[in-house]
């Protein structure tokens, strides 16, 4: 069975700490988290509290948010994808990932579509991929993020 805290920590390289991109729909985030989406999570109070004072880093992450964190992904995506019943690590970190990156109801529709072994990641790739173009081409600001996206669908750090 695959292992939550091993999917966790390869999701949070790609989400990041504090961010507030002006650009980004989701708006104000915290390790992917977006206000926009989700207002009523937990951090918000003490991101708020350190924005106030002036101290809020974007570089680094807040040890006190570690255990709200995990939370929030367990109950948000881990469990939605039901990831403690994916047999292999790396697809269910790539489920994960896409159920993040693109939503849980993308991800499960992805692995519907594209079966439940190793060779479903390739296939998982090529729709992010053609996701993220389309995109793009819907709004052609987004151009920016294209790379990172990229890199992302193809498991690049």
């Amino acid at each position: 069975m695959a292992d939550f805290d091993r999917a966790l920590q390869y999701v949070l390289r790609w989400e990041g700490v504090y961010s507030l991109d002006p650009d980004d729909p989701g708006g104000e985030t915290y390790c992917g988290i977006s206000r926009k989406n989700w207002p009523d999570w937990i951090g918000w109070d003490k991101i708020d509290a350190l924005k106030a004072k002036g101290i809020l880093s974007t570089k680094i992450p807040l040890p006190e948010l570690a255990e709200s964190v995990w939370d929030f992904y367990h109950t948000q995506f881990w469990a939605c994808i039901d990831g403690d019943h994916i047999e292999d690590q790396e697809v269910a970190e790539y489920v994960f990932d896409t159920a993040v990156n693109l939503g849980v109801v993308k991800a499960l529709k992805m692995l519907a579509l594209c079966g439940n072994d190793v060779s479903v990641i390739r296939d998982m790739i090529d729709w992010r991929l053609d996701y993220y173009i389309d995109k793009v081409c819907e709004k052609p600001a987004k151009v920016k993020y294209l790379n990172g996206w990229r890199n992302r669908a193809r498991r690049k750090v």
